[in-house]
Formats: C-alpha cells, structure tokens, sequence
C-alpha cells in the first residue's frame, strides 16, 4: 500500500536527513557503506546507531501508526510496537543485489524509499506481484506480513531507503497486572534477533594451556620488549593499556608454538569454517596489557596491513586470548553478554560496531594475545 508525503510527512528534508545521518557516523566510526560480517545483510544498518535517532523514531512511529489506522481500520494503536528499522543502501558499487532480512514475528511493514528516482537505475518494488510506482511525493510502502515484499537489483546508482518491522503486542486489557508487565517486556523479535547475535559471539576453552601462557609472559614481556631495544614493535603505551607486536625474528620460536596450538585446535578451526575464515589469514600477534577497566568500544572492520600502510583490509574476527590470571570480564552490553576471564581461555568476537563491548577488572592487570582473523 502506497501512501502520500502529505498524511506521511515523510517529506525530502526528512529523508535527507537520514541520508547525511548515516553518511556521518560511518565517517565519525571510520566504517566502510559495506558492512563486513554475516549476522545482517552487508547494506543494512540499524537506525538506532544514528545521533538524533530519537527524533526519527518518534517521527516514524507518529506518522506510520497513523497511517495503518487509517488504512489498516485499526481502532488502538496503542499497542503497535516498533521492532527494528534498518537503513538499507543497495548501489552499483557495493550491494547491487537486494538482501532480505529475515523477517521474525512482525505484524506489520513499512519502507521508505529516501532518495530520488534520478539516483538509480533497478531497484523496482513489486507487493504481491505488483509494481509500485514510487514518486517524489509517495515514499512510503506499508505491508502487512502475509504480503510479498520484492526489490529487484539495482545496476546503475545507488537506492537509499528505510526498512522496517512492527509489532501489535496483544495484552489482556481486563489484567491491569498482566498489562503492566507486558508493557516493560522486550518484543519476542527482538529476542530472537539479540540471542542470533549473541551466538556470533564465540568462547574457546583452554586455547593455550598455563605453562604455554607463563612462557609467552615471560619471554615476551614488555619490559624485556624495552630491554631489546625494539622500538619499532611497540604499538601504545598509555595510563590504560599497553600495546606490542611480537612479530620479529627474536621471537620466531615462540610465534610457531602459538600457531600450532591455534591451527590444531578444533573448536576454533569449526567457528572459522562456520564463518568461511581461513586459519592462515591472520594479523600479526599482539600483546595487549590492560592496566584499568576499558569503557565501550568495539573491533573495527578495518585494519591496517603492516607490510603495507596505505593498504586496509576488512578484519572480520578478532581472538582474544587471556594469558594471566585475573579477575575481570568482558561486558557485551547489547546482548546482556558477560563473559569472565579465565587463563588460556580464548574468546572471539566479530569485528562490527554491533558487538560493543567494554573490560571491567577487579583485582590486576589483564594480558591478552590477539590476532584479528581477514
């Protein structure tokens, strides 16, 4: 169902806004328009990332609840619950084929088309078989979730637009109890969506047994990195964290043993296959020493190539590996995700500003090998 700019509001200015909100985050987050990584499709990304994203809900939820009143011959829609809305970018470029979410438990959908016809070639929309005729003054799709939602791919220019998922939350008006708790419940989609990602987050029991972490500590620490003279290796030496490279000749042996242990593991070598990673498409090791509690932050999709500076690659997991006793965790606060240090332990986590995390320490200094997998 086609619905005009006038009853929608979703005018030009709006979804331009949109458009440059987007366009500033993945600058602010040095983040490619293609996001690396398998949980959602690589054009997607979730509006709630955005600055002023509140002001888009709010708008959104106004004006398309409207809407499916009037059209829907809802009477209450009090009830109707905003799942998810994705920004969607398919181009020429980058993702030329259109990917569906997966669509869980919605009730009903919408989708607003944010730019200009004159901006792409492809790209058509068909509901139920039928072609939309999308014009500047009608942007906005509203579908319900037995109807067929089809974009064909675009081959020239890019299509910008907003997809996105709602729910009618059924509460049992005569249980003032009943309702009360419902109404602070998270939407059933949203936990099946929170505990797919959460999957992607992967743990790996005894990765390097204590002797093999006591002899990486104490061969390769960073005051006998400082003894050696090798400047060139270190990384950062801040009041939060040290940072090293143990990629050198002197330490050739000790670089062997740890890529047997990690190429001979099958736990890890399983979690790599899942992801079609490769146990040799690795960065070189890194000795990351946490001397205090590390606030949200998370892996980037990019990273450097140290053989070769002006070229990036797109890391896709990196391993964590805990070298040294310690009582602390790491805390994926998204996904309600604690997960407790322990020696030897490895813990890997995908490269996406999705899985933000932050360190908390108890009692001492954290030591971890990491390596990020490309």
């Amino acid at each position: 169902m086609l619905i005009n700019n006038t009853e929608s509001k979703f005018d030009a200015d709006f979804c331009h806004d949109i458009i440059q909100y987007r366009k500033k985050f993945l600058l602010d987050n040095n983040l490619p328009s293609k996001t690396i990584g398998k949980v959602i499709p690589s054009s997607h990304l979730p509006i709630n990332y955005l600055q002023n994203h509140n002001d888009i809900f709010l708008k959104i939820k106004t004006n398309i609840f409207d809407s499916i009143k009037n059209h829907y011959a809802l009477i209450n829609t009090s009830n109707l619950n905003i799942d998810s809305v994705f920004f969607v970018e398919n181009s020429y470029e980058n993702n030329p084929y259109y990917i569906d979410i997966e669509k869980i438990d919605y009730t009903y959908g919408f989708l607003i088309i944010l730019n200009e016809k004159s901006y792409y070639k492809g790209g058509e929309i068909f509901l139920n078989s039928e072609e939309i005729n999308i014009q500047h003054n009608n942007r906005c799709i509203l579908f319900k979730c037995r109807d067929e939602l089809k974009i064909r791919d675009i081959y020239c220019g890019e299509q910008m637009k907003l997809l996105g998922f709602i729910n009618h939350n059924l509460i049992n008006n005569s249980n003032e109890i009943l309702e009360k708790k419902c109404k602070n419940m998270i939407p059933i989609s949203n936990l099946i969506i929170q505990n797919k990602m959460k999957s992607n987050i992967n743990t790996i029991n005894n990765l390097l047994r204590d002797e093999e972490c006591d002899r990486i500590l104490n061969n390769m620490s960073y005051e006998i990195i400082k003894t050696l003279n090798l400047n060139n290796l270190i990384i950062t030496d801040t009041e939060s964290v040290i940072e090293y490279s143990i990629d050198t000749e002197q330490f050739v042996i000790y670089l062997i043993d740890i890529n047997n242990n990690l190429i001979n593991n099958k736990t890890l070598l399983n979690i790599l296959n899942k992801y079609s990673l490769l146990k040799y498409n690795i960065t070189s090791y890194i000795i990351k020493k946490y001397k205090k509690n590390i606030p949200i932050t998370y892996y980037s999709p990019l990273i450097k190539d140290t053989h070769n500076l002006y070229k990036d690659k797109h890391g896709k997991m990196t391993l964590l590996v805990c070298l040294n006793e310690v009582e602390g965790s790491i805390n994926f606060e998204d996904y309600n995700e604690i997960i407790y240090f322990k020696k030897g332990d490895g813990i890997l986590i995908p490269n996406n500003f999705l899985y933000r995390f932050y360190i908390e320490l108890k009692n001492k200094e954290a030591i971890f090998l990491e390596t990020t997998f490309f």
